[in-house]
């Protein structure tokens, strides 16, 4: 038995509708999870921007190069910092490049934060 072309019609729709459904509710729920792991990886940020400071400073006076480029890229994603920390940063970054050239791509990198900001 054939069915008339409205009634597959209708029967198609059914099934299209059920699908939409169920795609809206997979990207509501995708994107709830994305929202909360944004909201937890800031939480994070603000907790740990004093001390990759603390530890980038004392990097710095060290002269720790490892340690100014580990802290330093810390600082430069932490959506926390601050414009003042960045340029002050920036200076720190350049007076050790003459000593130390492997600091090039960090002092680029701050320099492009402090753009962006």
């Amino acid at each position: 038995m054939q069915l008339p072309y409205t009634q597959l019609a209708i029967a198609l729709d059914e099934t299209t509708k059920d699908i939409i459904l169920v795609v809206l509710v997979i990207l509501i729920f995708i994107w709830v999870v994305a929202r909360l792991l944004m909201w937890f990886t800031n939480r994070k940020d603000g907790e740990k921007l004093s001390k990759v400071w603390r530890s980038f400073r004392k990097a710095v006076k060290n002269e720790d190069v490892e340690g100014i480029n580990q802290y330093g890229r810390d600082l430069i994603y932490n959506s926390y910092v601050t414009e003042a920390q960045l340029r002050l940063a920036r200076r720190m970054v350049n007076k050790s490049l003459k000593k130390h050239p492997e600091l090039g791509e960090l002092s680029l990198l701050i320099f492009n934060k402090c753009l962006g900001q």
